[in-house]
């Protein structure tokens, strides 16, 4: 069954919420749980590593709260509540749907002409997040063959 975009909104937020009145040391970030790709998979790993915090997923579709947008091609996802740290669009017809409240990197010089074409201000700051993934996120791994 296909339910409302409102009430969708209702459910999420208040899901969000409750998430956060029970969990003081937190961040709310913005990424897919069902899709199965790097970033997504990245961004709660990443994130936690980083800030030593309780990662809760939301959607910026539904999240009225402040929210981090950080790997991934998700910025067309951005509201007025979103902190965008890396992110980028998924093609050159991609758009905001609003502005961002704040925003610290982006991905690439592209994803800040898009930016500044649409009227938003963004600073000179480039790079994926998941390129610092090597500093806070090591794997254990035993040698098999001596090469």
């Amino acid at each position: 069954m296909k339910y409302p975009l409102f009430f969708k909104k209702i459910v999420h937020n208040t899901r969000y919420f409750i998430k956060r009145k029970f969990s003081d040391n937190y961040l709310q970030l913005d990424w897919s749980p069902t899709y199965n790709n790097f970033g997504d998979i990245l961004n709660p790993i990443l994130a936690g590593s980083i800030t030593s915090k309780k990662i809760i997923n939301v959607s910026a579709r539904y999240c009225k709260s402040e929210h981090l947008m950080a790997i991934g091609s998700i910025l067309g996802r951005a509201n007025k509540e979103s902190i965008v740290w890396g992110s980028g669009f998924i093609s050159s017809a991609s758009r905001c749907k609003e502005k961002p409240k704040k925003i610290l990197a982006v991905r690439g010089p592209l994803t800040k002409k898009l930016l500044e074409e649409q009227g938003i201000e963004c600073p000179s700051v480039f790079g994926d997040p998941a390129l610092l993934l090597p500093r806070f996120y090591k794997v254990q791994k035993t040698k098999k063959y001596k090469l």
